[in-house]
């Protein structure tokens, strides 16, 4: 009984702890604890940007960590959270030092983000685990508050329109004309990214199927990154015709 109690109260401990902070990802939406955000592209609509919110009403100490990363050697990314770095290690910290958010404030930054531009081999995903680490005046660790994956897949595969199934989005095709038909299971909002990371055009979606009108957009590649009412995301490279 003792050990189930105890177990009870530190899974209470870690949701409290989720909760002292809000990362919100620009452009709608935030990221959630244990939250895999998948990319299929290089280019600037890869990049996830965040700024964090401190909803208690004392001070929060803050560091990002790499906890885990594989399919690359941690060249060819930025993780910037007050500073950027370039070269990335399991372990590494970012900053050095403290992030201080005051109590109920966001930090100012608009461009705190991650964003991997290293293609690997070509099939290998490259993923890196990050956590955002709270710590004490004096710099000692207090634990993580929020962990997340950044996964780049070099190619279209089953996982991304799995992602998509598991975001309760459904698209009749990633070939496009005019229009492109989506059935969602719930709210949710699809932006479309030029290959430079432009946005081309945001649209709401509503239960059930719909038509999203595409005519005034000119031919080519785009990705389109689809963000649900409760903060699940997918994206997918469509080309429009």
């Amino acid at each position: 009984m003792k050990k189930l109690l105890l177990f009870t109260a530190l899974f209470i401990y870690g949701i409290v702890q989720a909760q002292d902070i809000t990362v919100n990802v620009t452009g709608g939406g935030t990221i959630e604890n244990n939250e895999i955000f998948t990319f299929n592209t290089l280019d600037a609509s890869s990049k996830l940007t965040f700024t964090v919110t401190n909803n208690t009403n004392e001070t929060i100490y803050l560091r990002t960590r790499v906890d885990e990363m594989s399919g690359t050697d941690g060249t060819d990314v930025q993780l910037c959270f007050g500073v950027c770095l370039y070269n990335l290690s399991q372990g590494l910290t970012v900053p050095s030092f403290l992030i201080e958010i005051p109590a109920n404030s966001t930090t100012e930054s608009t461009d705190d983000h991650i964003w991997n531009y290293n293609e690997g081999d070509g099939t290998t995903p490259i993923v890196y685990t990050i956590s955002f680490v709270e710590y004490d005046a004096e710099g000692n660790e207090q634990g993580n508050l929020i962990t997340f994956t950044y996964r780049y897949q070099p190619t279209a595969s089953a996982e991304d329109f799995a992602a998509l199934e598991k975001a309760g989005i459904a698209l009749e095709s990633t070939v496009i004309g005019d229009a492109l038909k989506v059935s969602a299971q719930q709210n949710a909002s699809v932006t479309l990214y030029a290959t430079n990371g432009q946005v081309i055009k945001k649209a709401a979606l509503t239960t059930g199927e719909q038509l999203i009108d595409m005519s005034g957009i000119a031919t080519g590649v785009y990705i389109a990154r689809f963000t649900t009412a409760d903060n699940k995301t997918a994206q997918l490279r469509v080309v429009k015709q």
